[in-house]
């Protein structure tokens, strides 16, 4: 027996050009062809009762006991102050060369737990002596009791970022 199916004998008829003047000719041979086997599919699986699936009894709720609709705004705002308002027990790799700085880190975080960070850039003082401050907007709301200060807008920004991973808001 081979894989895929049996091999079943059979008169076929198959053209031969054995002699120039039977070209064409169809002569009958024997040919050995594989066929897939047949399985009764309702054999194999077993009915199914389709009414104790969708079957309610009367004065019960359609929704789970568990699931509660009307505290779905509830979680969301403990879920919200809970980033907002501390807690933070992210841990934050260690810094193993100079290219990991604490805007990466924090907007690896901020990606994690679906966070949307945004920083904003105010340029101020004169031209030859800029001093950028930056403020983080976290979910749409300023925070600027975490902005940062440089002398360009890196700088400010890797400022801002480390003064987020070290508040424990994260």
């Amino acid at each position: 027996m081979h894989r895929g199916g049996d091999l079943v004998r059979s008169v076929c008829t198959r053209s031969y050009a054995t002699t120039p003047g039977n070209i064409g000719v169809k002569q009958p041979s024997i040919c050995t062809r594989k066929v897939k086997p047949r399985v009764n599919k309702p054999a194999l699986f077993p009915p199914i009762s389709w009414s104790g699936i969708f079957a309610q009894e009367k004065g019960t709720p359609a929704v789970p006991s568990a699931v509660s609709l009307r505290d779905a705004p509830m979680r969301l705002e403990r879920f919200n102050t809970r980033i907002y308002q501390g807690g933070g027990t992210y841990h934050f790799p260690a810094f193993t060369s100079p290219a990991h700085t604490w805007s990466g880190v924090v907007q690896e975080w901020a990606d994690r737990k679906r966070v949307h960070l945004d920083f904003r850039t105010y340029e101020s003082g004169p031209a030859h002596a800029l001093t950028f401050t930056v403020v983080p907007i976290i979910n749409g709301t300023p925070h600027p009791e975490y902005q940062g200060v440089g002398n360009n807008a890196r700088v400010a920004k890797n400022h801002s970022s480390e003064r987020i991973g070290r508040s424990g808001h994260c």
